[in-house]
């Protein structure tokens, strides 16, 4: 987490957090509208939120501002919430000011992923003078330097002082960081690799558990692991650190991605092997971050450099925030690329096609392990945003296929967070007080969020925005229970929608209550997201309220977003011209589609899904008839 990676031994790099135990009642007249599952020989799974339906009127807000979103800054948070507790460290947390200074003890806080904690470590310098970069501050934790040998310790970091660290300040421009990054070998626990966090730039009485610095961790067995382990982890999160000096992209997908591809170009490359396509996988779903997803990232962004040869990282880091569609902007920019974003998957996936069943052209380290699926049994499979998937068509045959493109909730006010790296999405309801009355706050809401380091506050202002204070509920985590959290908050994932009822009080006739949801992320790995729905206050009179403005930072109305766009391309493998696209059958009906393939060709079939937000029910049925 916090831009780590995934060590080679294991591919998990965070453990779920505990479930919050919810008392919160059900939605009581929600209609279960859940369908049979049917069989086909071939299905691509519904991937959405929780079908939701209520017997009743909707009241529809018209009267909506759109705000443009700002970049996290707890500065601005913290001054802004009023009943917040910053969880003040106790005295074996006190970091002195960090002087880099040759065989001096210096405290330092790591995150226990595992633990979902905050630990103090008492490190070491352990670089010779003669040995000593400016820019650089080595250290390893005390109770490891037995492991660890200094000398051909020293060998390494001077390949890395000599040989990558110039290449790296050159993909970057030699953009200014702070005079000295502290690089802090410890242990990280099981399959954490490394990490960097941009937060350690925060004063500790903002930030807990910041160390006031740039740093980046190590775990030891990176150490262990030998010279090419260290170096690779070392480069891909130094390269976070440079990225974090860039405030244009919060993808977590093109971040880890243009990190890999860094390393890969230092002389740090890794094997890949066709295993990474054997199952649907996602280039910005990154909320199961493992090993082979990492592979599918580096692999796109070899291939863009292969192609789009020189491929300049900083200038397409620059551009504007909108996934593959930034990545597009800064081709059409740069290279005169003309084709959309679902060309350049389609073309993509073409490549990897022919790297898995004849020879890769542009990665050399291409390993094929695993034969492309083969369609001759019932299978299920589950398609994402930005995915590919590949089976073979082993005799000539007829395939129906039944298209199924359904977006739940549509008819419903849903609003949606929105998702990304370091956020701080908003959306504010505004009631108009009329009645004098003790009220209520009742809403419906289904979250999916980074345990413990991606939270959703509620809060409150009386006074027109002048201040606001954090609410709870039962569905909440405590403050304590998460990182970095300035009260109660939504937090982890729930399983279906839940009733939500907070006592508000009593509210004078003049007084206009603003009620704000905030979603808050870190700097990697974010889920489905915070979904709010049916927002009112009640009193103890029965008056009922709805909100007369909405004002929108970041969040949007769940029929607003990106739609689903998939499409079926059936591929033939021709002798003159390798891999071509025969015909694509764009997912976008519910018409049965029938497609008869060419009998004695050799046919392939490449379901994939182009880049939309949010999360839908959306079901394509490949019924297979030999």
């Amino acid at each position: 987490n916090d831009n780590s990676i995934p060590s080679s031994t294991l591919s998990i790099i965070s453990t779920p957090s505990p479930i919050s135990n919810i008392v919160s009642i059900p939605t009581i007249e929600s209609v279960d509208l859940t369908k049979p599952v049917e069989e086909y020989p071939l299905l691509v799974q519904s991937w959405g939120v929780p079908e939701y339906f209520i017997n009743k009127e909707t009241i529809s807000i018209n009267n909506i501002t759109k705000i443009e979103p700002s970049r996290l800054d707890l500065y601005n948070l913290v001054n802004r919430l009023n009943n917040i507790q910053i969880q003040r460290p106790g005295s074996e947390f006190l970091i002195p000011n960090k002087k880099c200074k040759t065989e001096e003890n210096e405290k330092f806080l790591v995150i226990d992923i595992n633990e979902y904690i905050v630990r103090p470590i008492i490190a070491k310098q352990v670089m010779s003078n003669d040995m000593k970069d400016s820019r650089y501050c080595w250290y390893i934790e005390n109770q490891y330097i037995k492991h660890v040998n200094t000398e051909l310790l020293e060998l390494w970091i001077q390949k890395f002082n000599t040989e990558i660290h110039p290449i790296i300040t050159n993909v970057f421009y030699n953009t200014d960081i702070n005079p000295y990054t502290y690089v802090v070998i410890t242990n990280l626990n099981p399959g954490i690799a490394g990490y960097y966090s941009d937060s350690n730039n925060y004063p500790i009485n903002v930030h807990y558990g910041s160390n006031e610095v740039d740093i980046i961790f190590i775990d030891i067995d990176q150490i262990k692991n030998g010279e090419q382990s260290f170096l690779s982890t070392l480069t891909h999160e130094l390269t976070h650190l440079y990225q974090s000096q860039i405030s244009s992209y919060s993808n977590s997908w093109i971040k880890e991605g243009t990190a890999e591809l860094i390393t890969n170009s230092v002389g740090l490359q890794r094997p890949l092997d066709s295993n990474i396509f054997s199952k649907p996988i996602s280039l910005s779903n990154l909320n199961n971050p493992n090993l082979q997803q990492y592979g599918y990232f580096t692999f796109f962004f070899l291939y863009l450099q292969d192609r789009f040869n020189p491929l300049n990282l900083y200038e397409l880091l620059q551009y504007e925030n909108k996934s593959i569609e930034g990545i597009i902007d800064y081709l059409k920019t740069n290279h005169n690329y003309q084709n959309h974003s679902k060309d350049l998957l389609n073309e993509w996936g073409l490549e990897v096609l022919n790297c898995i069943i004849e020879n890769c052209s542009f990665y050399n380290n291409f390993i094929n392990t695993t034969p492309v699926i083969e369609i001759n049994d019932s299978q299920t499979i589950k398609m994402l945003p930005l995915s590919l998937q590949f089976y073979k068509i082993l005799d000539s045959q007829n395939t129906s296929i039944q298209i199924s493109t359904e977006i739940l909730n549509e008819n419903n006010d849903i609003w949606w967070s929105g998702n990304g790296d370091l956020i701080d999405n908003m959306i504010t309801f505004e009631f108009e007080i009329k009645d004098l009355d003790n009220y209520s706050l009742y809403f419906d809401t289904y979250f999916d969020i980074e345990g413990q380091f991606d939270l959703v506050y509620l809060e409150i202002s009386k006074d027109g925005g002048a201040s606001w204070e954090i609410l709870s509920t039962p569905a909440m985590n405590s403050q304590s229970s998460s990182f970095y959290a300035l009260g109660p908050h939504y937090t982890n994932k729930i399983e279906d929608w839940i009733n939500e009822e907070i006592l508000i009080g009593n509210l004078n006739i003049t007084d206009k209550l603003l009620v704000r949801f905030e979603y808050i992320t870190d700097d990697s790995v974010n889920n489905k997201g915070f979904y709010i729905k049916d927002i009112t206050l009640i009193g103890k009179e029965a008056n009922i309220i709805n909100p007369n403005k909405i004002y929108l930072e970041g969040f949007k109305n769940h029929s607003d977003i990106i739609l689903p766009l998939c499409m079926l391309n059936v591929i033939h493998n021709t002798d003159e011209k390798g891999m071509i696209v025969k015909d694509k059958i764009f997912i976008d009906s519910t018409e049965m589609i029938n497609y008869d393939f060419s009998k004695d060709e050799q046919v392939y079939i490449m379901l994939q899904c182009n880049d939309f937000e949010g999360e839908y029910s959306t079901s394509i049925n490949l019924e297979y008839t030999v």
